[in-house]
């Protein structure tokens, strides 16, 4: 029988598993779920598998997260599911520059080069043990995010029921470590000028999955990723008047073939 280990080497349950083996001389194979995913056919056995905790058939994940970056700067906007809570939000964010609190001359060598120019960053002030009690000031971030915008939806059970099968983990695995690539069968466009990451968690053993959503495919290759969002953004924020303004439009800042 070949056994199969699936999970991270830092995760104490995967270490006890695999001590767990080890002490009984019985070879097993440890598959790293941060360098491969599972394959849908591999996902489909274990999520099938009733153990000691009767683990559940179909698997879901438990927060869902769209992160928006228009151009090349900060977090624009956050789109977050919580599924245990019913609850969909939505927040945009401006990031204001800091005044400056530590002024000076700074060097740095560059191609055998010395380059010494001035500076003006933004400080936070600090007192604990570690400073003796004293105030010291350290640099802080030159940006810092302030929230403009915040919505939030109660889901019913009945948006529940009819958002559920978008949030199937056994939909997204497959698609864990690849790239979306340009040239590949079934590609119709891409976002331009706006930047959009899927990130997700269960309550499981799964670890937590990140894809890019740089492009979009047609209705047979499309990804499980993209197929969510457009349905939240479709249903829950294009109609809605509190969003008028501050809402996503589904396919903007996009080119189509």
């Amino acid at each position: 029988m070949n056994i199969q280990i699936f999970g991270t080497k830092k995760c104490n349950e995967t270490k006890k598993a695999e001590r767990f083996f080890k002490e009984r001389g019985i070879k097993y194979q440890f598959i790293d779920m941060k360098e491969k995913g599972m394959s849908k056919g591999e996902f489909n056995s274990v999520t099938q598998v009733k153990g000691r905790e009767n683990m559940a058939d179909t698997v879901y994940f438990s927060k869902i997260e769209y992160c928006e970056v228009i151009g090349y700067g900060n977090t624009t906007s956050i789109m977050l599911l919580n599924i245990p809570e019913q609850e969909l939000s939505y927040q945009v964010y401006d990031w204001k520059r800091q005044m400056p609190a530590i002024e000076g001359m700074q060097t740095k060598e560059i191609n055998k080069y010395t380059w010494t120019y001035d500076i003006a960053l933004p400080a936070k002030k600090i007192r604990n043990g570690k400073t003796g009690f004293e105030p010291q000031f350290i640099r802080d971030e030159e940006y810092n995010p302030e929230i403009t915008f915040s919505y939030a939806i109660k889901l019913t059970d009945d948006q529940m029921q009819m958002l559920l099968p978008y949030c199937k983990v056994s939909d997204f695995e497959p698609f864990r470590n690849r790239k979306m690539e340009m040239g590949e069968e079934g590609y119709i466009g891409y976002r331009d000028e706006v930047q959009l990451y899927f990130r997700a968690v269960t309550d499981s053993y799964i670890p937590l999955l990140e894809l890019p959503m740089d492009y979009y495919y047609d209705e047979k290759h499309i990804w499980p990723s993209e197929k969510l969002y457009r349905y939240l953004v479709k249903t829950y924020f294009e109609e809605d008047i509190k969003l008028r303004g501050w809402g996503t439009t589904y396919g903007g800042f996009s080119l189509f073939l």
